[in-house]
């Protein structure tokens, strides 16, 4: 399986790139717009930049206290309702740990917390030492290319949050899939798609609830009925593995 910084600087493209042989440290595709962050990536001279490719080089990661006022962290977790028995949990994108610090706070069991900029796995390890946490193993590692490494059906709960952009989404759903249990649950978090907000992708990459669910075909995901506006800026849904008797047709 390519890399995402290959499918993005090869034939794959229809967008045609030429590589120059200087290197530059640490172009970065944030967490705000997804998991994958490269690192240490050949210059790129593209004749013409498809817009994924201008994001990863554009964007940069903001302030850790600016980044925390994004979101409403309380609501995300009153959604999640981390004390009903939802872990052990995997967190694909971790970012800061802005979710991981009060979610492993909230739970008796592991929390696995994925990036694979090794940057953000040091701020999160950081910020969980700092409240002496000790139920949070750290991964970086890059899951579109080598999975997360964790057993079949191992996983109680799956985070997707603010990395469902790409064409490679299919890619993380699956794997979520796999190491998640039965009647296990995977919550999506994202940027809203039907008005701007301060940071994430470009409004027509932004997943909304009718793509996810084209998105999930023989994955044994079932989308339960559980969505909702998390203000100010995101939205959530969340998908159970062999629920097929809570599905819910969508209009």
């Amino acid at each position: 399986m390519k890399s995402l910084q290959n499918r993005l600087l090869t034939g794959n493209s229809k967008h045609s790139v030429t590589v120059a042989s200087s290197r530059v440290a640490l172009a970065r595709h944030n967490s705000f717009c997804g998991i994958y962050h490269f690192s240490q990536i050949d210059r790129v001279r593209p004749t013409a930049y498809p817009s994924e490719l201008m994001k990863v080089l554009d964007s940069g990661m903001p302030d850790e206290t600016y980044w925390n006022t994004l979101f409403d962290v309380q609501a995300v977790l009153a959604w999640l309702n981390p004390t009903s028995g939802i872990a052990p949990i995997a967190e694909i994108g971790c970012g800061y740990g802005t979710f991981t610090v009060p979610i492993a706070g909230s739970v008796a069991g592991m929390v696995h917390a994925f990036d694979i900029d090794p940057g953000m796995i040091q701020k999160a390890r950081n910020n969980v030492g700092s409240i002496g946490l000790q139920n949070v193993a750290f991964h970086q590692r890059d899951v579109l290319e080598i999975g997360t490494g964790l057993s079949d059906e191992s996983i109680r709960t799956v985070l997707l949050f603010n990395i469902l952009h790409s064409a490679e989404n299919r890619l993380l759903l699956k794997e979520s899939a796999r190491i998640l249990q039965r009647l296990g649950s995977i919550y999506i978090l994202h940027w809203r798609k039907d008005m701007p907000t301060p940071r994430g992708p470009n409004l027509e990459s932004r997943p909304d609830l009718n793509s996810v669910l084209e998105q999930i075909g023989g994955l044994d995901l079932f989308f339960n009925g559980n969505t909702r506006i998390i203000e100010p800026f995101h939205w959530g849904m969340e998908l159970i593995k062999g629920g097929a008797n809570a599905n819910r047709n969508i209009a």
